[in-house]
């Protein structure tokens, strides 16, 4: 009988979709005759935690993923950093992967990046473009930038709005580009390091 390592995911609510997205590279029957692609067919078993249940659940299984969630003062050790999105080990049991925020976008770089999302998976967060509003806010025309400031002079209610409507559509293509980094730091895992990581 074929032992199987037991491996919990730990997340935030509003990642449920990575669980989703890792349990379904684990799970999928991808290896080819003499070729293990990502972890080896049927040897391991994927359960999930929200971070605030992580504490009940220590001890239980084999391995710890934590997704964008390090548990503070944790030690970690990088294996993988590339376009804010890096990943790696506390110990030999728990592994992370987190994204920086910080991270300094331009045109090229995130073309780049995208071209590399969209050859590691099909899905159809990698066909946004979430640099472009970016850019677009960015790079308003000076007239353009000026009408804003005179309009919170003249009319603050409506030059409050458009400033916060700016806010609004930066903080939702900062999430969309976190959501992308996310399924590209993963993938990338899984094709390159997840096996090993598992069974050290």
């Amino acid at each position: 009988m074929k032992i199987k390592k037991e491996m919990l995911i730990i997340y935030n609510a509003k990642d449920e979709e990575f669980f989703e997205h890792i349990e379904s590279l684990i799970m999928n029957d991808d290896d080819a005759d003499s070729n293990v692609i990502g972890v080896k067919d049927d040897s391991v078993i994927v359960y999930k935690s929200l971070v605030g249940n992580y504490k009940k659940l220590e001890n239980t299984v084999d391995k710890y993923l934590f997704v964008d969630c390090v548990p503070k003062n944790a030690k970690t050790k990088q294996l993988f950093n590339k376009y804010g999105v890096s990943y790696g080990t506390i110990d030999k049991d728990h592994f992370y992967i987190k994204v920086d925020d910080s991270f300094k976008w331009d045109r090229l770089t995130y073309d780049s990046f995208s071209c590399e999302l969209h050859c590691l998976l099909d899905n159809p967060i990698t066909k946004v473009d979430a640099f472009k509003n970016t850019e677009e806010v960015k790079h308003r025309s000076p007239v353009n930038k000026g009408l804003r400031v005179v309009s919170i002079a003249v009319a603050p209610v409506v030059g409050v709005a458009l400033q916060a409507n700016d806010t609004k559509n930066e903080i939702q293509w900062r999430n969309i580009r976190r959501k992308q980094l996310l399924y590209y730091g993963l993938t990338k895992m899984y094709l390159d390091d997840l096996e090993l990581l598992i069974n050290s």
